[in-house]
């Protein structure tokens, strides 16, 4: 099923497809309502400006999954990379090597670029997640994630309560 698969960038016609696909996401993830909007979703992943790229996966012209990345700096490297923050793909398409193909197409990128590795964070705990990315990473290390969201990032801007 994956050669048929197409790997591209995302385009604004996209969008109803990824706000689908984030809501997925959201849900997967614990999240209670997905926050993304057609605007955010067009501001964020579509604008070159906002240092964010998207890629989606097409299948039989319909997107089934997307990745959502990022330049990144790793001393521990000494070197650029990409940092992945969303990896998606729709779970009736799962376990037929779309994931690998988004993954492997922004470590293209990322090779291009100069970059030397891809770093991201998996939540949650499957035999079938730590299966998939073992397969296709050399390092996992034991971590705590940490964020400052809400009042807690408007604390630390000093804005909060103005």
């Amino acid at each position: 099923m994956s050669e048929n698969v197409l790997i591209r960038s995302a385009k604004e016609n996209d969008i109803p497809a990824l706000l689908n696909l984030t809501s997925a996401f959201s849900k997967a993830m614990g999240g209670a309502e997905n926050p993304m909007t057609a605007e955010r979703v067009k501001e964020n992943f579509l604008d070159p400006k906002s240092g964010l790229d998207v890629l989606v996966a097409e299948l039989n012209s319909q997107v089934v999954g997307y990745v959502l990345h990022h330049v990144s700096f790793e001393t521990m490297e000494g070197a650029k990379g990409r940092y992945i923050s969303d990896l998606f793909v729709s779970p009736d398409v799962r376990k037929s090597g779309i994931g690998t193909k988004l993954i492997s197409a922004v470590a293209e990128t990322c090779q291009a670029e100069g970059g030397a590795y891809l770093w991201w964070i998996a939540k949650g705990n499957t035999k079938s997640l730590q299966s998939f990315y073992s397969g296709i990473a050399n390092y996992s290390e034991g971590l705590t994630a940490y964020a400052a969201t809400h009042e807690h990032f408007l604390r630390l801007t000093g804005s909060q309560g103005k």
